[in-house]
């Protein structure tokens, strides 16, 4: 097995754009001032931190994938789905349903919050 560890700054806003092929990927970017993420995960297990400050879109393509998406706790998010996920566990309690989605209460005058976009498909997504 090959293990990558990568260090990216904290002081310059980035855009990220990741992609995991068969692979097991720890991805902890909530240090980080990351106004753009693309991941594309195929037949993957992932855990995927978010960044903990900022405005951040996330949009998250995946097939046969394992998803573990974590959000902050001070952060506030609005998480759309597409697709055919087979298993879908979102917190309710702090991500509402709301218009065909998900959104924290706060979302529209939070400072630090993520925009989560999940196009998936036989996949099986946990969001917290």
């Amino acid at each position: 097995s090959l293990d990558w560890s990568v260090a990216l700054s904290r002081r310059v806003p980035l855009a990220l754009d990741l992609a995991t092929g068969a692979a097991r990927a720890d991805l902890d970017l909530s240090d980080l001032r990351a106004g753009e993420i693309d991941l594309q995960a195929g037949a993957s297990d992932v855990d995927l931190r978010l960044p903990a400050s900022g405005a951040t879109v996330c949009r998250v393509k995946a097939g046969a994938a394992k998803l573990r998406i974590r959000v902050p706790d001070r952060v506030a998010g609005r998480i759309t789905v597409r697709g055919g996920a087979s298993s879908l566990r979102i917190d309710e309690i702090r991500f509402r349903r709301r218009d065909g989605g998900f959104e924290s209460p706060d979302f529209e005058r939070s400072e630090h919050r993520v925009e989560l976009e999940l196009d998936v498909g036989a996949a099986d997504v946990e969001v917290r």
